[in-house]
């Protein structure tokens, strides 16, 4: 039993070394927060660890045994099964990934790599790499007639709307100006502030961040499993936190 429980171990700790640093990039780079609320990553990050972190040191525990003529073998079907399970999880997280944080019309969108063709970017400076954070975008219906009813047959009937168009993206800080104008605090600040729970998250975040209610905007954003209010710093747009419970 000695035996087994060391090289279940040792299984267990280069395990927990190669998933750690994997999700060191999933929270910090791919999903920072909220957008790991947003988009539900918790339930596909446990099954990873379930299978990962649990099941595979626990084959080797059940099937190690010292001086085993065909352990290689037996080892290597579990490392194929556990580099399997680890590959489809990592694949299935990197294309689920908030790439772009698109705000069109009034509210923010998050966009995964499926969803979009990059190659349509127009503005090449706002294409993403596979270590990228989430990249802030402003979107807007084009001015030209003949464009916007293109727009218009794309949404009809591709059901592709505009966040999902990439030749329609243009810099988020170039349009600061006009997503400020578009602040919906107005909507939500008496809501805030008769519910006790929202009331200190609101007030929570603000003192974290050394803000005033001036200094803020509130915004809807939409994604992939969750929709939630953000609140984002007025000086450069950016979401500095959010309200977990949608009105």
């Amino acid at each position: 039993m000695y035996d087994k429980l060391k090289a279940a171990g040792l299984h267990l700790l280069v395990s927990a070394i190669v998933i750690g640093s994997f999700l060191l990039i999933v929270y910090f780079i791919w999903y920072p927060y909220p957008f790991y609320i947003t988009e539900g990553l918790s339930h596909i990050t446990i099954i990873l660890l379930g299978v990962d972190l649990v099941l595979g040191p626990l084959m080797t525990l059940i099937l190690y045994r010292k001086g085993k003529k065909y352990w290689l073998f037996d080892l290597s079907i579990v490392l194929i099964l556990q580099l399997s399970a680890f590959a489809y999880g990592a694949v299935t997280i990197a294309e689920g990934r908030p790439v772009y944080i698109v705000f069109a019309t009034d509210v923010f969108k998050t966009v995964p790599p499926s969803m979009i063709d990059r190659s349509t970017l127009k503005d090449k400076s706002l294409d993403y790499s596979l270590f990228s954070r989430p990249i802030y975008i402003y979107a807007t219906a084009p001015s030209d007639p003949k464009e916007r009813e293109k727009l218009m047959w794309s949404t009809l009937q591709e059901g592709k709307d505009i966040e999902v168009l990439p030749h329609y993206y243009q810099n988020y800080q170039a349009h600061l100006f006009h997503i400020i104008q578009r602040n919906e605090g107005y909507k939500y600040y008496k809501k805030i502030k008769i519910n006790d729970v929202l009331n200190r998250q609101y007030k929570t975040i603000l003192i974290k961040h050394g803000l005033t209610q001036e200094q803020i905007g509130l915004f809807t954003l939409l994604g992939h499993e969750k929709e939630v209010i953000v609140i984002i710093n007025l000086n450069d747009g950016i979401i500095i936190g959010m309200l977990d419970t949608f009105f």
